[in-house]
């Protein structure tokens, strides 16, 4: 068990797989390695193909530099797969019909997945809980947090996954474009 889940709100371990439990009661999946949840996910082939993206860019780069570095070299790697990605895409946040929050997500990718690049010690709740609000915000699934500080970035890979089922009346009214 990782300390995180000795902090609370973590249960149903499977693994290397967590369920957490928000304040709000929203729940989503943690899996700390690429492979341990949703082989058989329709974002399976997709998320396989990202890591190998991030891990040939962290090969190629090593540890050490800004997150900037990485977010290009990992478009390029994408790119060069033939995936499709939009870089910081601009994400503007409604509460009762008014503006209340613009956010950036680092990448989307072939509008499927949210991949959010971190060049920290160790990812913790609060990125884990970032990507989660990224999702709930567009809808999408599945989030992969990415910490190239490490020395091999499987050791930095995690995936969030969404399990609320937000329909139209109880999402937030979100509108995002790609920022030029």
């Amino acid at each position: 068990m990782s300390d995180d889940a000795a902090e609370g709100g973590w249960g149903g371990e499977d693994g290397d797989v967590a369920t957490y439990q928000t304040d709000m009661g929203h729940s989503f999946l943690v899996a700390e390695h690429p492979g341990t949840y949703g082989a058989d996910s329709p974002h399976a082939a997709l998320t396989y193909r990202i890591i190998q993206a991030d891990i040939e860019a962290h090969r190629r780069l090593g540890p050490g530099f800004l997150e900037a570095v990485y977010e290009e070299a990992l478009c390029l790697e994408l790119e060069a797969r033939g995936i499709s990605c939009e870089r910081q895409k601009r994400i503007d946040l409604y509460y009762r019909g008014k503006l209340i929050g613009e956010y950036r997500l680092d990448l989307v990718v072939e509008g499927r997945v949210v991949v959010e690049l971190k060049a920290v010690e160790e990812l913790g709740p609060a990125h884990r809980a970032q990507a989660l609000s990224y999702l709930r915000a567009t809808g999408i699934q599945i989030a992969l947090l990415l910490n190239f500080s490490k020395p091999t970035l499987k050791e930095g890979i995690q995936r969030v996954i969404n399990k609320v089922d937000l329909t139209p009346s109880s999402a937030p009214s979100v509108s995002s474009e790609p920022l030029r």
